[in-house]
């Protein structure tokens, strides 16, 4: 989809719908689907303070740079580390993105995608981490 297309067809109709959920007292969370590193600018175009979006696949130091001014950001740590990692790929990817996203505030740490598959141990470790690093 053309960014254009992207405007006309998806921003404008989901943005409508975050200002009225925004007007009504509520913080939408947006759960961006795919790779959306060509669209970040777009959601800028919300009030200050007012969204979380979520995302599953885009370089979270952009995201960070262009949204952190704008709105909360989360997820994108690969699904396939909790599922198939060993302990230190999870730790070293929590700390990655707790040094790249949490400066500043405005990040909230999650997942890519649903953690029915991941081993137990390694999501107790990801949440450990975030527990100890992500408090320093």
């Amino acid at each position: 989809m053309s960014p254009a297309q992207y405007e006309k067809i998806y921003w404008k109709p989901l943005k409508k719908c975050l200002m009225a959920l925004i007007d009504m007292g509520v913080t939408p969370y947006v759960y961006t689907e795919g790779n959306y590193h060509t669209r970040l600018e777009q959601l800028t175009d919300v009030p200050k303070g007012k969204v979380i979006y979520h995302f599953e696949s885009v370089d979270m130091a952009n995201a960070k740079k262009i949204l952190g001014g704008t709105a909360a950001i989360s997820g994108n740590l690969p699904i396939y580390l909790p599922e198939h990692g060993t302990k230190q790929q999870v730790i070293d990817a929590t700390k990655q993105l707790i040094d790249t996203c949490a400066p500043g505030g405005s990040y909230i740490f999650d997942f890519n995608a649903c953690i029915d598959n991941a081993k137990r141990e390694n999501l107790e470790t990801a949440f450990e981490t975030v527990r100890h690093y992500g408090a320093k």
